[in-house]
């Protein structure tokens, strides 16, 4: 039977999916290929047919993770109007589901050990700036709809918002069950209402 041609990144995926898990379980340095493997239910040889390297995979997983949050923030946004979209891209960014936590989780650990790595220092820098503009833009795009004061600093808006909200979601991740999800949602709605109304 022939290849599918998605087969490669459907593969690529369920192996990144696979690190996910090993990572956020065992953390970054003592996580190896042999971990993943276990947590696929295949071998070392199935990710090196795949991916040239560790640090390839994690790169691939990190990037996975970053850009299924981005997609989802974005079907919430698409599903408002004026800043109602910037609360339901917030809500929606926040750790408030399984899968949200499983990647802020994800998230951490690739922070604490972005510092010391140059690669993963960059794919940082871009994340944070790619959120940055992904704010900024929305808020850009309401003030020449008119839906929000045209005197407002989109960029440095974005900017605030993006803090805000990662913030909030490190609270969240690291104090499991002491803020209910409603209450998060009120808050994310509480800011940017008061900020940007």
């Amino acid at each position: 039977m022939a290849r599918v041609k998605g087969d490669h990144q459907l593969g690529r995926t369920a192996i990144a999916e696979a690190a996910a898990v090993a990572l956020i379980r065992k953390g970054m340095e003592n996580t190896s290929l042999r971990d993943i493997a276990g947590e696929l239910g295949s071998t070392t040889g199935r990710i090196r047919h795949y991916f040239k390297n560790k640090d390839d995979l994690l790169v691939f997983t990190k990037n996975l993770f970053v850009e299924r949050m981005f997609q989802s923030m974005q079907q919430a946004a698409d599903t408002q109007r004026g800043v109602e979209k910037l609360i339901a891209m917030g809500v929606e960014m926040l750790p408030l589901s399984r899968l949200s936590k499983n990647a802020w989780q994800l998230l951490s650990v690739f922070k604490g050990t972005a510092i010391a790595n140059p690669t993963l220092l960059n794919l940082q820098i871009k994340r944070t700036l790619d959120g940055w503009s992904m704010f900024a833009d929305e808020i850009a795009a309401l003030q020449n709809a008119k839906e929000i004061s045209s005197s407002l600093d989109s960029q440095m808006e974005g900017i605030a918002l993006c803090a805000f909200l990662e913030g909030l979601a490190e609270q969240v991740t690291f104090a499991p069950g002491h803020l209910d999800n409603k209450r998060v949602e009120n808050l994310v709605r509480k800011y940017v209402r008061q900020t940007l109304q």
